[in-house]
């Protein structure tokens, strides 16, 4: 996905590796730059999109929302279940101009 550092936008995060319904969990995000997985302060209260046919996490990004400068992203999802704590990259990256 592609946005503008100067839009504030919504991105959707589609979660297909889940054998059960992760909507009831809390998740967030991680927006990281290169080969490194995310640290503590790294991570964004995101929400799921209600009503999707995949389970869809979604999260405001830009000046509204979690700020990102220009750059090339890989964008984490960490899920809190019980006994589950699945922390995984998402598919594609984010580009921001």
């Amino acid at each position: 996905m592609q946005i503008s550092s100067l839009s504030t936008v919504y991105v959707n995060i589609p979660i297909t590796a889940t054998p059960h319904d992760p909507t009831a969990d809390a998740v967030e995000v991680a927006f990281v730059t290169g080969p490194t997985a995310p640290q503590t302060t790294d991570w964004h209260t995101a929400a799921w999109l209600s009503g999707a046919t995949v389970p869809t996490i979604l999260i405001l990004v830009g000046p509204g929302g979690v700020p990102l400068p220009p750059g090339k992203y890989t964008v984490w999802v960490h899920i809190t279940d019980n006994p589950e704590v699945p922390v995984m990259p998402a598919k594609g990256s984010l580009d921001v101009y």
